[in-house]
């Protein structure tokens, strides 16, 4: 992804390698060279393990870098979404990240280097739509479309949340403008990338069918009833932007099943926010003899 010649749909997903080649591009080769070769010099066998050349290891402490970062943004955006979205008071709102960090693990089967800044860009967009800070979110939500093609999804969280709450004309202009500005980065990068060999979408179809029909025992259906139990339960009671956001697992379900890799979850990064919010509200009502309040 890096040098550009990624197969599709990866080469798509294009904000994180940009920034890694414009540090690249402004840092100082003595200092990449003699980051390169300390590390090559320390860490051998992971070099060798996972056949990464010496001449990325300086890049790859910069990704790194945006993973953790991006784990501190979602930890503060879970602290305001319990604060400001679920209600909670601050002492309650601030446990909110520990949940949300033990939640992320099961994600770390399968990784790239864009999927922790999708789950905070995506997470921060989210939380500014609830908030209504709409020329901040675009701002954001320009940012997003780099970095992931199904940041469009979000468009969904909208209509669901504020379908009934603003006029037609603005529900349409808010909607249009998602569509401009993700359909304009779009047909940019495919522009830019239209020689890279590969296909938009790939089939996994079968692939997941056979996978699925083989791993579904009784215990693993009590283990997902139970998690649905979890984030459902008091469902009434639960903040409305909330519920209506949840309808974002409908559209990824259905792009994993289709296009996805099985085992693959790491493509659910969109939705966690809302279900880490959802969970923790049920925790919390679960241990109350009142639930929060509902906003």
């Amino acid at each position: 992804m890096l040098d550009g010649t990624a197969f599709k749909p990866y080469i798509y997903r294009a904000l994180v390698p940009t920034l890694l080649r414009c540090i690249d591009f402004l840092s100082p080769n003595s200092i990449e060279s003699f980051i390169n070769l300390r590390l090559s010099e320390r860490f051998p066998y992971f070099i060798d393990h996972y056949h990464i050349s010496p001449d990325l290891g300086y890049l790859g402490l910069w990704s790194v870098a945006f993973y953790l970062i991006s784990l501190l943004i979602y930890c503060r955006l879970l602290y305001l979404g319990g604060y400001h979205i679920v209600g909670l008071p601050k002492a309650q709102a601030a446990i909110t990240p520990l949940l949300g960090l033990l939640m992320l693990p099961p994600f770390f089967r399968q990784g790239y280097i864009y999927d922790l800044p999708q789950l905070a860009l995506f997470s921060a967009c989210l939380y500014l739509m609830f908030r209504q800070s709409w020329k901040l979110y675009f701002v954001l939500f320009l940012v997003l479309s780099f970095n992931k093609e199904t940041s469009i999804i979000i468009l969904f969280a909208y209509v669901a949340a504020y379908i009934g709450k603003h006029s037609v004309k603005n529900v349409l202009a808010i909607g249009l403008s998602h569509i401009l500005i993700y359909g304009v980065v779009r047909l940019l990068l495919e522009e830019i990338f239209r020689s890279n060999p590969g296909v938009s979408m790939q089939m996994h179809i079968v692939d997941q069918i056979k996978f699925y029909s083989e791993i579904w025992t009784f215990g693993a259906l009590i283990e997902f009833g139970m998690a649905i139990f979890i984030i459902i339960y008091r469902w009434a009671n639960k903040p409305f932007f909330l519920r209506r956001s949840l309808i974002l697992t409908a559209p990824l379900v259905l792009l994993f099943i289709v296009g996805g890799s099985p085992g693959e979850y790491r493509v659910f990064y969109e939705v966690v926010y809302v279900v880490t919010l959802l969970a923790f509200h049920s925790v919390v009502a679960a241990c109350q003899a009142t639930p929060c309040k509902d906003r």
